[in-house]
């Protein structure tokens, strides 16, 4: 019995040791100190949406470009800053002119912090920490009217990831995270025509993913994430009163990736979201906003140096 003991924790500790190793590419990958990450991809982006009172059916088509550059100021500390930007990204009601909300969001930078590492424990921990910045006013277009593609708020996000890298094939990881959205203003254009000031609201996420790497150069990857939307109270200068209830959106997502080089990674996205109903009171008057669905293919690009 004894000998089956020590012959189990003597394979126990190899394995270990042979899955120990994270490679750029896995999802578990943190970087290493003076490490720089660039990553960029383009997405091509439907989004449907249906008012239930006026029967009014929405939909939105564009292309998101999402732009972010990490740094690794230790190994197990990094930063990063972000910018995406919108093009041709327009909105059509049937039976009016399209509108387009093109342009850039909200600027980001974060910070992730690894607090456990495999290499000396059983899985990665990391603590994370994401704030969004308002940088211009913004403007939501419709019923013809251009607006842009920039939030009305500041936003902070704190986040916490555990996962592992088991074999040299198979990894996983479960992450948490909530998102304070602050109060702020936004610019109504072609329906209301008025300014719009939104109370406070906090949303939650839940997101587990799996990686399959049979080969180095090649990945597959697979996430489920459920985000829980808060309730959104807002009102217009008018003194309309607007109230969304809260709500919770099913998002799913398939990655491939392809190892070029040692440093530069090309890959395919693919997201489908089933996103829920919810109620909306307007000046006491409510409606149903059903029929919601979105999904968005695209490439993308990773390079380390």
């Amino acid at each position: 019995m004894k000998k089956v003991i020590v012959v189990a924790m003597a394979l126990l500790a190899s394995s270990a040791q042979a899955t120990s190793g994270l490679d750029f590419g896995d999802i578990n990958y943190f970087l290493k100190s003076g490490q720089y990450n660039l990553t960029t991809d383009m997405a091509v982006v439907n989004i449907e949406t249906q008012d239930e009172s006026s029967g009014n059916k929405f939909e939105t088509n564009g292309y998101v470009f999402t732009n972010t550059i990490g740094y690794g100021i230790a190994d197990n500390l990094n930063a990063f800053v972000g910018l995406d930007y919108a093009f041709k990204y327009k909105t059509e009601l049937p039976g009016s002119s399209d509108s387009d909300n093109s342009g850039i969001s909200n600027p980001y930078l974060g910070v992730n912090y690894r607090l456990v590492n495999q290499s000396n424990s059983l899985v990665n921990v990391d603590f994370g920490a994401v704030a969004r910045i308002k940088a211009m006013d913004a403007e939501y277009g419709s019923v013809g009217k251009d607006g842009n593609f920039n939030q009305g708020h500041h936003s902070l996000e704190l986040n916490t990831r555990i996962g592992r890298k088991w074999n040299e094939a198979n990894e996983w990881q479960f992450a948490a995270g909530a998102i304070y959205n602050m109060d702020g203003t936004f610019k109504a254009k072609g329906g209301l025509s008025d300014n719009v000031d939104t109370d406070a609201r906090t949303d939650f996420f839940l997101r587990s993913s799996y990686q399959y790497r049979p080969v180095q150069e090649f990945m597959m990857n697979v996430f489920a994430q459920a985000m829980f939307v808060g309730q959104q109270q807002s009102k217009t200068d008018g003194n309309i009163k607007i109230k969304d209830d809260r709500y919770m959106d099913l998002n799913f997502g398939f990655t491939a990736k392809y190892l070029i080089t040692e440093s530069l990674i090309f890959k395919f996205n693919y997201r489908l979201n089933h996103l829920a109903e919810f109620d909306r009171d307007v000046a006491g008057t409510k409606s149903e906003q059903k029929n919601r669905f979105a999904n968005s293919y695209g490439f993308g690009l990773d390079y380390l140096f």
